[in-house]
């Protein structure tokens, strides 16, 4: 479509990690812990049983689902990259790749990106309206899965008619405190074998990673960032949204270390995810 763009001065510095907490946006770490059970239970339709079985299927198909993301991103980076000669700057990817659909295949071209998000929008609605309702319904049991189905889905309507830029606006604060805290969990459950699945290394790194994250929300909230920013700017890679990463660390080292001074039991789990074995540390 044209020449790749020159850095915008937002991202002349801090380059991958402001990309990083970007692309918190894309929600596709917390719709993991949404859709996960989803996805199992359709698994165990197919008549897969076993625990082993199904964890090992999931997991192929993981693997290809990271393929797939990592083309369509790299395909998503180049296309904002090189299209600014032809659509100038937008304000958010929804704008860039309608116009540059446009660009691309003519007036047809916005059929086509409608069509494919149309597509796309549509499964992802189906899994997320099922999980939040059928988790409502059972914290709530007096409201019925329909209702919560017909009240979730009214919401989502009138949220959607906001526009994407408004949208984003106000889930900001939202992703930057769930966003290190699910990252974080992921990390520690893919690793726990390797540090005994101490219950203080969780505590530690969770306590460690959330602080910041809730610091970060509430800057990002416009609440007393300057303030914050002097508070906590001594904090490395704070200033880029990432400070969550050192106070992790330190969390984790400092749980570890507690886990062995007490000698508390290790619990080691298996590739489904279940606890084979306890012992002390």
């Amino acid at each position: 479509m044209g020449n790749i763009g020159q850095p915008q001065e937002n991202y002349l510095s801090g380059t991958f990690l402001k990309g990083f907490t970007q692309g918190y946006y894309t929600m596709d770490v917390l719709a993991a812990f949404v859709f996960g059970g989803i996805f199992i239970k359709s698994i165990s339709s197919l008549g897969i049983k076993s625990e082993k079985a199904v964890s090992k299927l999931f997991i192929k198909a993981g693997l290809i689902t990271v393929l797939g993301l990592i083309a369509l991103q790299v395909s998503m980076a180049w296309l904002g990259a090189s299209s600014v000669d032809a659509i100038g700057l937008k304000d958010n990817g929804g704008e860039v790749l309608a116009q540059s659909s446009i660009v691309l295949f003519g007036q047809f071209g916005i059929y086509i990106i409608g069509t494919v998000i149309l597509l796309t929008a549509v499964t992802t609605n189906v899994a997320c309206l099922a999980a939040v309702s059928e988790y409502f319904e059972r914290i709530l049991p007096g409201i019925s899965y329909k209702k919560w189905l017909l009240i979730f889905s009214v919401m989502s309507l009138v949220i959607t008619n906001f526009g994407l830029s408004k949208i984003l606006q106000l889930a900001s604060p939202i992703l930057l405190l769930l966003y290190p805290l699910a990252i974080a969990l992921i990390v520690l459950i893919l690793t726990n074998n390797l540090f005994g699945g101490h219950q203080s290394v969780y505590k530690g790194t969770v306590i460690g990673v959330g602080v910041i994250a809730i610091v970060d929300a509430l800057k990002d909230a416009g609440m007393s960032s300057e303030t914050i920013n002097g508070f906590f700017g001594f904090i490395p890679l704070f200033e880029y949204g990432a400070g969550w990463f050192v106070t992790g660390l330190i969390g984790f080292v400092i749980g570890l270390i507690a886990a062995k001074a007490t000698n508390e039991p290790a619990v080691i789990i298996d590739i489904a995810g279940q606890e084979v074995s306890k012992k002390g540390a």
